[in-house]
């Protein structure tokens, strides 16, 4: 009898420990209030255990390209609705595109990988001549 509370509690610690241990980091900004959103470190959050994701949500608010980057929690399968969790926002805004993802980091910005691919590939054209 002993052996099987033990062994139940044993279980109960482990799965909240694997729980914990899965949380996901994404970068929490928006471009409005920081210039470095997405690409700075101390924009990196670690989410509430519900988040399924990270998003990457731009809108049209008051005729300016907002970029906003933050955790997701909802099904990141299901996006035929768009990123908004807050209806009462689309009132103020307009989506313009929604991306999720489900590996840390993965909302940050993108804008520097195409200048490394080209710093890349001239390197390797440079080896090669």
């Amino acid at each position: 009898m002993v052996s099987s509370v033990k062994l139940i509690l044993a279980f109960s610690i482990l799965a909240t420990l694997a729980c914990t241990g899965n949380t996901i980091r994404c970068y929490v900004c928006d471009d409005l209030e920081s210039e470095s959103c997405g690409l700075s470190d101390s924009d990196i959050k670690k989410c509430d255990d519900d988040a399924t994701g990270c998003k990457k949500q731009v809108v049209l608010k008051s005729n300016q390209r907002v970029t906003y980057r933050d955790c997701y929690f909802r099904d990141v399968t299901q996006m035929s609705r768009g990123c908004s969790n807050n209806f009462q926002r689309l009132f103020i805004y307009t989506e313009v595109s929604c991306m999720t993802c489900t590996k840390d980091k993965c909302n940050g910005s993108s804008s520097l990988a195409p200048i490394g691919a080209i710093f890349l590939f001239l390197g390797v054209a440079g080896l090669l001549s």
